[in-house]
C-alpha cells in the first residue's frame, strides 16, 4: 500500500509532481464473497489508523471520504442495521478517534465543490 507505483506514496508523488492536491474520494474496508470464500480485510482498525496517519501527515491533502457499503456484503456499521452482515465496530471507533465524531455526521458533509 505504500511502496508500489500505484501506492499511497506513488499517488502522493504524482500530485506533488503536478502541483495538485491529493484526494482519496473513496477509501475504506470491504469483505466480499466469491464462491464459498471471503476476501478483504473485514473489521480492520489497524488499516484505518494507518490511513489516518498517512492522511494526517499529507501536506497535499485536498479531501478524503471513507466509504461504507450499507446495502451489499461490504463492511458496515452500525452493526444493528438489518442486511449489514459484516459489522465493523472497531474500525468505526478507530475512524472516530482519528477524525472526530463530526466526521461521521451527515451534517459534516458540505456542498460538493464545483469543477474549475
Amino acid at each position: 500500500m505504500l511502496t508500489e507505483w500505484d501506492s499511497l506514496r506513488g499517488w502522493y508523488s504524482l500530485a506533488l509532481n503536478h502541483g495538485k492536491p491529493l484526494s482519496f474520494p473513496e477509501w475504506g474496508l470491504v469483505l466480499w464473497k466469491s464462491g464459498s470464500s471471503y476476501y478483504g480485510g473485514g473489521d480492520n482498525p489497524v488499516f484505518i489508523r494507518a490511513m489516518a496517519d498517512f492522511i494526517g501527515g499529507c501536506s497535499l491533502l485536498g479531501w478524503h471520504a471513507m466509504w461504507e457499503d450499507p446495502w451489499g456484503a461490504g463492511v458496515c456499521d452500525p452493526d444493528t442495521t438489518h442486511g449489514r452482515p459484516i459489522p465493523a465496530p472497531m474500525s468505526r471507533t478507530a475512524f472516530l478517534e482519528a477524525f472526530g465524531s463530526q466526521a461521521a455526521s451527515p451534517a459534516a458533509v458540505g456542498p460538493m465543490p464545483q469543477a474549475a
